[in-house]
């Protein structure tokens, strides 16, 4: 199957060479030609705007119905030498950020929302100083990503419509779960997922 990197949908972003419009066609013929494709999708650029995401957001809704691979996409990060970082490195200081951040050990707890939804994490460390609106809007632009995912792994399982939302849907109340607890108790939240994040590592090793 194919996975296309989508442009992101706004006039500020890198120049296209190719319009949406004949994204969604390829993707469409694709699916009638019984190819299957996925879509990646990256938020979090600092040009990006409120209707920039909600654009991106109906864009995936047009083509959901012609994915048959999981869709992928995640936050921007501005790693240290890349071309985005050198760019806006002084505007937001991001070298005394990650000189000052500490690397995660192999071994140690992550919360089981971030460790499962890992574009969350990045999103909370908001590179790009986005407001409240914005980061939501983000923030649910992701959970589309999430639940097409879920429901295509859950189609695996069963093809019962309504036990294929009720599966896709207990990874991310988990998630939400395990975010409140967070918030709430950082040791609250690992005393009750710390089981769950070590079966949801393992099962991850047997299918790598």
């Amino acid at each position: 199957h194919n996975i296309l990197g989508v442009p992101t949908l706004i006039p500020e972003g890198p120049k296209k060479k190719i319009s949406l419009d004949k994204i969604r066609d390829l993707i469409r013929w694709a699916d009638e030609a019984g190819i299957r494709c996925g879509a990646n999708f990256m938020f979090g650029w600092p040009w990006e705007t409120e209707q920039s995401i909600k654009n991106t957001k109906d864009f995936m809704a047009s083509i959901m119905p012609y994915m048959k691979s999981p869709m992928g996409g995640g936050v921007l990060i501005p790693y240290p030498k890349t071309e985005i970082y050198e760019t806006y490195k002084d505007e937001y200081g991001f070298e005394s950020r990650w000189t000052r951040e500490k690397l995660r050990k192999t071994d140690e707890y992550y919360p089981f929302y971030k460790d499962l939804f890992r574009e969350i994490d990045s999103l909370e460390r908001n590179y790009f100083n986005f407001s409240k609106p914005m980061k939501s809007l983000i923030e649910s632009g992701l959970r589309i990503l999430f639940m097409q995912k879920f429901r295509y792994y859950a189609k695996r399982l069963s093809r019962n419509k309504i036990l294929v939302n009720t599966i896709a849907y207990v990874p991310m109340a988990l998630a939400l779960l395990s975010r409140m607890l967070f918030k709430f108790s950082p040791r609250l939240e690992e005393l009750c997922f710390k089981p769950v994040y070590y079966l949801l590592n393992k099962y991850r090793l047997r299918l790598a």
